[in-house]
């Protein structure tokens, strides 16, 4: 007897949603509490440029310092690559105490969620003690006072 009604409070579809609804809503402080954590974002840049240039023979403004008074052609080449990386952090010092109200209010969900799947249970156990236990959701099994013993 007490097996059956442990297993109808075990596995009642009313208190199981009752119960993911609270955990659920339990989510929610944890959500509101990341206010308070700083924000971190990167990003970065990366890149290569390669540039080659050819200058003809006997011609020295081109070349600069690096003369070139040949008879052949001149090649110059120069390889970049350039990197940038930013990392920025934010942390909130005050923001008109929304951090504090958003996980009072949180909290307080949390409390009234309880207060709910408190009551359910306590419906489920009155529909018990009437003699109709719902098991496993909707077979029911009606139980007479004299299939139990009273004393």
């Amino acid at each position: 007897m007490s097996d059956a009604l442990a297993r109808a409070y075990r596995n009642n579809p009313t208190l199981n949603q009752q119960r993911a609804g609270v955990r659920a809503t339990d989510e929610t402080v944890s959500q509101a509490t990341a206010a308070y954590r700083p924000t971190v974002s990167m990003t970065g840049q990366y890149g290569v440029t390669h540039l080659a240039e050819v200058v003809p023979a006997g011609d020295s403004a081109a070349l600069g310092a690096a003369g070139g008074g040949g008879s052949g052609s001149t090649t110059l080449s120069n390889l970049t690559e350039p990197a940038a990386v930013n990392l920025t952090v934010t942390q909130t010092i005050f923001n008109g105490n929304r951090n504090v109200n958003g996980v009072r209010k949180a909290e307080s969900n949390v409390f009234g969620a309880r207060e709910g799947l408190r009551n359910t249970e306590e419906t489920v156990t009155m529909k018990l003690g009437d003699g109709g236990v719902e098991i496993d959701g909707g077979e029911s099994i009606r139980l007479s006072a004299a299939m139990v013993d009273l004393n």
